[in-house]
């Protein structure tokens, strides 16, 4: 019995072991394999990319500026190299871990590759813009809102909130709100210690695109608040100098002739002729109710007028 259990237990031990030893043997024919197919060659084919486009660089730095569409590919460029030197790094540093000395080769020539990639960079900086920072920055902006539908709504003319108003109004908000849902995207929130309210950060290389939209964000906030500062617009018209009752008094000029002409009646002969006239001055008062019963610049104002002309001619004649 007792050489029973004993051999159970060795046949139990054999069967745990069999997954270690396979473990080790994968992990010793990784490194079989690293050190033959990759150590060799390892940041080879990166330093013939980085000697090829050092060589444009250079070309495009004896010109006298550099266009946005050159700008653009350098940066993509520079960002695709830097990416293969960073995993390049860090598989030679892992196959030395392994290999040992077996990898030192590939380790040098990441490092190299590394100093190389240093150059390149400070040769690509040193490219001179055909734009201006400023214009290089509208540019990117401009793109930035073309691709978030931002048409960024002229503010109207207007002296209060005219339809036009309110409808740009809503545009410039909604926009608002597309920004700010992407700087969000593109954002995550830091947790602070000491009870202090968390912060927020920007994610790992939208530095750049974020800088943008908030300066897009502060240029349509500034719309919108021009425009919620306006007054309502009035609902009705006044007239000239009042809208109401109006009530007037005025001077009347007035004058008036008399002529009377005496005639024989046998033979029609004209025997007199009187000719009388008077101007004198008289008053007047009237009252009038203005208003606009169209709601335009339109104003009715019907009225009640009482004069007093002081304008009577007469003549008196005495017959003997």
């Amino acid at each position: 019995m007792f050489l029973q259990r004993v051999r159970l237990t060795i046949i139990l031990i054999g069967i745990l072991a069999l997954p270690m030893a396979s473990e080790r043997a994968g992990a010793q024919a990784q490194t079989q394999t690293m050190s033959t197919s990759q150590l060799e060659t390892l940041g080879v084919s990166l330093r013939a990319s980085l000697r090829e486009f050092y060589g444009y660089l250079k070309v495009l730095s004896e010109k006298k500026c550099v266009d946005e569409a050159e700008l653009s590919y350098v940066q993509a460029r520079i960002a695709e190299l830097d990416a293969r030197e960073r995993a390049d790094s860090e598989a030679a540093d892992q196959a030395y871990k392994i290999a040992g000395a077996g990898a030192a080769g590939a380790v040098r020539r990441a490092s190299s590759n590394n100093e190389f990639i240093l150059a390149v960079d400070a040769l690509a900086n040193s490219l001179k813009p055909c734009m201006t920072e400023a214009e290089r920055q509208k540019v990117y902006d401009t793109s930035v809102a073309r691709k978030l539908k931002v048409v960024f709504s002229a503010v109207p003319d207007v002296y209060c909130q005219t339809p036009e108003a309110v409808k740009a109004k809503q545009i410039i908000a909604n926009e608002i709100k597309r920004v700010k849902d992407e700087i969000q995207y593109n954002s995550y929130n830091v947790k602070n210690l000491n009870g202090r309210p968390d912060s927020q950060a920007i994610s790992a290389g939208k530095e750049a695109y974020v800088g943008a939209l908030q300066r897009i964000l502060a240029h349509l906030e500034d719309n919108y608040k021009q425009l919620d500062g306006l007054p309502p617009c009035a609902t009705g018209y006044n007239p000239v100098f009042a809208n109401g009752i109006l009530l007037g008094i005025y001077v009347i000029k007035a004058t008036g002739n008399t002529v009377i002409t005496e005639r024989f009646i046998t033979s029609d002969r004209i025997t007199n002729e009187f000719s009388n006239s008077h101007d004198p001055a008289g008053v007047g008062v009237n009252i009038a109710y203005a208003f606009t019963p169209w709601n335009n610049t339109a104003v009715v104002a019907p009225f009640i007028s009482l004069d007093y002309l002081n304008n009577s001619v007469g003549k008196t004649i005495h017959l003997s």
